[in-house]
């Protein structure tokens, strides 16, 4: 998440925000922690560590179909606007569908790698590091709304910020 939104403060040309950054590392470190070890343990526990097809199937399912729309979406741009002190309300009715949008197809490759491919134990360790990422991802497109909001503040300001040279 640190390296992850670093790299999206960046890519857009922005000075370095240290509320944001603080916002989107403290919510990925409570992310991988809090919510993925747990919900990998009971996946892994419902479905078996066993990679069959039928368990990777409902494991790509119910983390991409529901856990991330539903939890780490809602989650991520609520626990980053207040952190940010902005609206939830306007983050999520901004940035919410394309960032769902944007997670299935990011997130899905990675999800039927890591349910089919990588042992049990490694899982939330494969899964930090694709939210490299991910947590790029949910950066930028958390951020592009005010980021575009202040361009065009700017381009609405500039023209009534010029002044004319006196005719002589």
């Amino acid at each position: 998440g640190a390296c992850g939104d670093l790299l999206a403060q960046r890519a857009v040309g922005e000075p370095f925000d240290l509320r944001r950054w603080l916002g989107v590392t403290s919510y990925c470190t409570f992310s991988s922690l809090c919510l993925y070890m747990p919900f990998y343990r009971f996946l892994d526990c419902r479905f078996g560590s066993a990679a069959s097809v039928a368990s990777v199937a409902a494991k790509v399912a119910l983390d991409d179909c529901l856990f991330v729309p539903f939890v780490e979406i809602p989650l991520f741009f609520s626990w980053t606007a207040l952190a940010e002190g902005h609206s939830v309300r306007e983050q999520l009715r901004a940035d919410y569908w394309s960032t769902v949008k944007a997670g299935w197809f990011f997130n899905l490759p990675i999800s039927i790698v890591n349910f089919a491919l990588v042992p049990p134990h490694l899982r939330v360790i494969f899964g930090d590091f694709s939210e490299f990422g991910w947590s790029t991802l949910m950066s930028y497109l958390a951020h592009k709304t005010s980021c575009q909001s202040a361009a065009l503040c700017c381009d609405s300001v500039a023209p009534h910020a010029e002044v004319e040279a006196p005719s002589e």
